[in-house]
């Protein structure tokens, strides 16, 4: 098992908590952002950070459900949506990019974050 001390990582002085206590001075106002893979870890922190900041945020989730569920949690951190997209399929995504630019006029700040791991080669509906 690979840690910090058989990598040999230096101790630096910021910390991940110290990291946190720091404020970004943005204003993302009438700024719309796309965080794919938001409906959970680190993607779910970025979507929250964004808002926070004043961004829209849409959520890119491939279940609908785990979706709105996030959309529920992050209400209370700024302006939040939802948009079904399933990245592994060249199909969701086209519709999704028709969909997204009848309701935003554009794409100001884009994250991709979604992504899985498998132990065994797999194939997605397009190859």
């Amino acid at each position: 098992m690979l840690d910090a001390l058989s990598l040999k990582v230096k101790r630096r002085s910021r910390t991940i908590e110290a990291m946190t206590d720091q404020r970004i001075d943005a204003d993302l106002s009438g700024k719309t952002a796309l965080v794919t893979g938001a409906t959970g870890g680190i993607g779910k922190e970025i979507a929250r950070g964004l808002a926070r900041l004043g961004a829209h945020v849409v959520v890119g989730a491939r279940n609908p459900s785990k979706g709105e569920q996030t959309v529920a949690e992050l209400k209370g951190d700024g302006d939040v949506s939802t948009m079904v997209v399933d990245v592994s399929s060249l199909a969701s995504m086209k519709q999704f990019a028709e969909d997204f630019q009848k309701k935003h006029e554009a794409l100001h700040v884009l994250v991709n974050n979604a992504g899985a791991w498998y132990t065994e080669r797999k194939t997605s509906a397009d190859g």
